[in-house]
């Protein structure tokens, strides 16, 4: 009689295997190292560090797997819609304001003003340009084309006298002439402006150099202008009001010519706010605006910085000629060992006094 075999208990040691590396042998080791498996698997485990390949790029797949893994926020981060309800709430006095401030992240100008351009304004306001007076009040003279002005003068000029006839001898008078000349007055001014203004086009900078340089030269013309006005005039001395100096003045050139200008000093016009003065100036059908310029009928009537404290000063504009090159030059030369460019203007011109009778001036006494 054969023995009866002995049922054996399933293994899997050529599959699972225990904590030690053994073959399991029972039902609850297979269950057991089957546990571990699954968790084993759901672990997440540095992969190696794969060779370099040179000019082969990494699939992204591959960098994706590669990547670090990224710790959980422990705060989450609010929503657009969380965020627009929580200032809602904080205007509406449902939650504190200290809830809302400690909920957002403060985002100050301060920290990001470099992400806002600044306001480009260009060439700012700086006045308004300035307006000859003297130049244009007298008559335009030819224009200069060397450095000296020449011409000539009546000093006592022919006259005429009565006559009665029958072949009697007319009047005759010593009529003498005189010679006129006078230096052409240079102004000049230059910079050497590095060229990057002009290569880079720069025009808002070059266009406001040039304005600059062309109102000096007008400014500095008109003074000189006035000098030699002033200079030939008739001084026909002082006045008390300021009404009775511009009527001395103009009265004095009268012989001459009717006056077609009369200037007055700062002082003059500052005296001229007395409702007196304002009447008397209705009177005449005079006018004087603020910005420095009037008229007496057909007379120009202007303020200046340059006329002599408490003065005025009235002329025909045929007592003078104003000459000059116009426009003035400028010049732009290439100062190429210095990277720069070399700009200038230069003005050549010079006032004439062709009757010095036809100009006056006069002073307010100023208590």
């Amino acid at each position: 009689m054969s023995k009866r075999q002995t049922p054996r208990r399933l293994t899997a040691s050529a599959h699972l295997t225990g904590d030690a590396g053994t073959p399991a042998t029972t039902v609850e080791e297979i269950a057991a190292s089957a546990a571990a498996s699954a968790i084993a698997a759901t672990a997440v485990a540095p992969e190696p560090t794969p060779a370099p390949v040179e000019e082969t790029p990494a699939p992204v797949a591959v960098a994706a797997a590669q990547a670090p893994i990224i710790a959980a926020r422990t705060s989450p981060r609010l929503t657009t819609a969380q965020a627009a309800s929580m200032v809602a709430q904080a205007n509406r006095g449902e939650i504190p304001m200290g809830q809302l401030q400690a909920a957002l992240t403060d985002i100050t100008y301060t920290a990001n003003a470099d992400v806002y351009p600044d306001t480009w304004l260009g060439h700012v306001f700086e006045g308004i340009n300035y307006q000859r007076r003297f130049v244009p009040a007298v008559a335009a003279g030819a224009p200069v084309t060397s450095l000296k002005v020449t011409g000539w003068r009546w000093n006592v000029a022919p006259t005429v006298d009565d006559y009665d006839g029958d072949k009697e001898a007319v009047a005759s008078n010593a009529a003498t002439t005189e010679a006129i000349e006078v230096p052409v007055k240079r102004l000049a001014g230059a910079h050497d402006i590095d060229r990057a203004f002009f290569d880079l086009g720069s025009s808002d900078y070059v266009m406001g150099y040039w304005a600059a340089m062309a109102e000096s030269y007008a400014r500095l013309s008109d003074q000189y202008c006035y000098t030699e006005l002033e200079d030939q005039a008739t001084n026909t001395g002082t006045n008390e009001t300021p009404l009775g100096t511009i009527v001395q003045a103009a009265m004095s050139v009268m012989p001459i010519g009717t006056p077609s200008f009369i200037g007055i000093s700062t002082e003059v016009y500052a005296a001229m706010a007395a409702v007196n003065t304002q009447e008397a100036l209705a009177f005449l059908g005079g006018s004087l605006s603020f910005d420095g310029t009037g008229s007496f009928g057909n007379t120009s009537l202007f303020v200046s910085d340059f006329i002599a404290a408490n003065t005025v000063i009235a002329g025909t504009r045929a007592a003078a000629s104003f000459h000059e090159l116009s426009p003035a030059l400028r010049v732009n030369v290439a100062n190429v060992a210095n990277g720069g460019i070399d700009a200038g203007l230069f003005g050549y011109c010079a006032t004439v006094v062709n009757q010095p009778a036809g100009l006056a001036v006069a002073t307010l006494d100023l208590p």
